[in-house]
């Protein structure tokens, strides 16, 4: 393949100790959302091949001080609890020959986190993120009833986990509601709007940049006000901290590509867990002895070439660059294309960015946090004060 290992052995930055890496352990899924940025890249139930996976960690692990791996997809759980637990072994069987230091998120839509998953879940210290959208779940997901009874068992365990909904246009003007009910159910959010990726995607789903920067400010003063506040919200919480190291620690507003990267069920390895053009594969994990080879394959080298021309002209324009650092490349790519920003991601991510910076200032948050209503948002001051 032209995307696997280049002539140019040249990197362009040197290795770093950590990596991320999104594992899927299969393209299936027992669900249909409504705004899957999966659905055009098809929903394949052949699972991850253990030999795959091996090979994977032997010639990733003997090279990084820490790996966490998040477990992906399609639908991870979709595997099955025993061929999942198999894939941890294997990993944490070549994390402790190597010394490397490890962890493991599964990313999962919940429903299928039987006991004996969660069994999994506890004694591997996988942590978890589940696909919820609070009182539409039923319209995007379809979902709550099978939510409730994972729930229940997660809480019998006494295992904690974030939520990720996704905010659109069926529940832009209802964020208030989506806060209380989060709140009620103590569990953190994370909202990531929503991005047009697929083909035959409802139009329902699309929302004016105008409408979502309105809801997100109000969103925000009713959690900085929230003086019963029990919840994280992001990107609000991550904002507050970001602001404070002057940088962004999430990958979509970082430059994921030094530290991120996929692979596939099938062993091919890509940019992230969304969808890239074949150009900008990097190839396939056969192809490689040493992982960090993918950065001289040819698939990356045009990624990192288009991607810092779009970040060159950011950094020369826009006063938020050291929050943003030119955003996501999916994002980007769907939206104005890979070279350039000003699409929809961009403009509410400046306006957000901008609001909270503006807001963190006014009520002198760092200076005086025991002014702030909110316990969580005090907390939050107090943790990134303490870490320097």
């Amino acid at each position: 393949m032209n995307n696997a290992k280049s002539e140019n052995k040249h990197t362009l930055f040197q290795f770093y100790d950590h990596v991320n890496v999104l594992i899927k352990p299969t393209d299936g899924c027992n669900l249909r959302c409504k705004y899957c940025f999966h659905q055009d890249m098809g929903y394949s139930p052949s699972a991850l091949e253990e030999a795959t996976l091996e090979r994977f960690c032997r010639i990733t692990f003997p090279h990084y001080k820490s790996i966490n791996i998040v477990w992906h997809g399609g639908e991870p759980t979709f595997v099955g609890s025993r061929q999942f637990e198999r894939y941890t072994n294997i990993v944490e069987k070549f994390a402790t020959e190597a010394g490397t230091h490890l962890t493991q998120i599964m990313q999962t839509n919940g429903t299928l986190l039987t006991d004996d998953f969660i069994r999994i879940i506890k004694e591997h210290h996988i942590g978890i993120g589940i696909s919820y959208d609070g009182p539409i779940n039923d319209i995007t997901r379809e979902s709550t009833a099978m939510l409730r009874e994972t729930d229940q068992r997660l809480r019998r365990e006494s295992i904690r986990y974030g939520t990720i909904t996704v905010v659109s246009g069926l529940n832009v003007h209802s964020l208030p509601q989506l806060y209380r009910h989060m709140s009620e159910l103590g569990r953190p959010v994370q909202l990531n709007h929503y991005v047009n990726t697929a083909e035959n995607a409802p139009k329902e789903l699309n929302m004016s940049a105008q409408d979502y920067i309105v809801a997100m400010k109000e969103l925000f003063e009713i959690w900085l006000s929230d003086e019963n506040g029990s919840i994280e919200v992001d990107p609000f919480a991550r904002l507050i901290r970001d602001v404070y190291h002057g940088r962004s620690s999430l990958c979509a507003r970082s430059s994921c590509m030094r530290n991120w990267f996929c692979m596939e069920s099938t062993g091919e390895l890509t940019p992230c867990d969304r969808d890239f053009p074949e150009e900008y594969h990097y190839g396939y994990v056969f192809d490689y002895d040493d992982i960090r080879e993918i950065y001289s394959s040819a698939g990356y080298l045009k990624l990192m070439q288009v991607s810092i021309s779009r970040r060159e002209k950011c950094q020369a324009s826009c006063d938020v660059y050291q929050l943003c650092e030119g955003g996501c490349n999916n994002n980007a790519l769907f939206e104005t294309g890979l070279e350039n920003n000003g699409g929809f991601s961009c403009t509410i991510y400046k306006a957000l960015i901008r609001y909270v910076k503006q807001r963190i200032a006014e009520i002198c948050l760092f200076d005086a946090p025991e002014k702030v209503p909110n316990p969580v948002i005090r907390r939050i001051v107090a943790q990134v004060k303490n870490q320097g």
